[in-house]
């Protein structure tokens, strides 16, 4: 599917549940127990205030990969070092893209990540975009 980027002319939603509601409830599992959903929740997440028939699809497409892969889990080993690490990237404006150069989260936001891991089990972790002064 890609990255999602604003849908002007598209179609608008054509169900009538709650988009916003819905992608806190997303947040909320991405944050907790499902790291992998991360990326793919805030990209939603950015168009709760306008979503379009695209944006939707993509929440629908979220919750049918939750579904194919809800008996699938994080196998958590603990290793006997007990060491503390931190593992961190970065990317320069991921998001850009040339239809939509002039959106200022396209063209001039970089996303940075991180996990922290104890015993060699991620404990901690997110990736945000970083906020440029104007």
């Amino acid at each position: 599917m890609g990255i999602l980027h604003p849908d002007r002319l598209g179609q608008p939603r054509q169900d009538s549940w709650n988009y916003h509601s819905l992608i806190g409830k997303l947040n909320y599992l991405e944050q907790n127990t499902r790291p992998d959903i991360s990326f793919t929740v805030h990209q939603c997440a950015r168009f709760s205030n306008n979503p379009t028939a695209l944006h939707e699809m993509a929440v629908k497409r979220i919750g049918q990969y939750l579904l194919q892969s809800k008996d699938k889990g994080l196998c958590l080993t603990p290793k006997h070092d007990f060491c503390l690490n931190m593992y961190v990237d970065a990317d320069f404006a991921g998001l850009w893209h040339k239809d939509f150069a002039e959106l200022r989260d396209c063209s001039l936001l970089s996303r940075t990540g991180y996990v922290i891991t104890y015993c060699g089990c991620p404990i901690h972790w997110a990736s945000k975009l970083q906020v440029r002064s104007p």
